[in-house]
């Protein structure tokens, strides 16, 4: 009987052991998911920001090609404008042409006039 309770109390020490064992990792995996979750906010935080970040690119890359259109309109009409102030000199060099040759015809008209006048005078 006595080992009976030699052995009955070696195996109740054993439990005892075992239970605290069992306390023990219980605690060390209670602190770890509690170290999962934490981990689990951090990544849930790091995936929001990411997405907050993906949308002001979206925006900011939709606001590159809105001025990149308006660039590319700007540039057109600037070139359209340059080509028209091209074509208004080129006609006012022709007018300006014209205007000189209408002013040597009428210097011409002028002293033959002149000249005209000179000789109905001298009649």
């Amino acid at each position: 009987m006595e080992q009976v309770k030699k052995k009955f109390a070696t195996m109740r020490q054993e439990l005892d052991e075992k239970e605290e064992r069992i306390d023990h990792l219980d605690k060390l995996l209670k602190e770890k998911n509690i170290e999962m979750t934490e981990f689990e906010h951090r990544i849930h935080d790091f995936e929001r920001k990411e997405i907050i970040q993906e949308q002001e690119i979206d925006a900011l890359q939709d606001k590159v090609a809105a001025l990149s259109h308006k660039l590319k309109e700007s540039e057109d009409s600037q070139e359209l404008a340059v080509q028209e102030v091209a074509t208004l000199n080129h006609k006012i060099k022709m007018m300006e042409d014209e205007l000189e040759a209408a002013e040597t015809k009428a210097e011409d008209a002028k002293k033959q006039l002149e000249e005209t006048m000179a000789e109905l005078s001298d009649i």
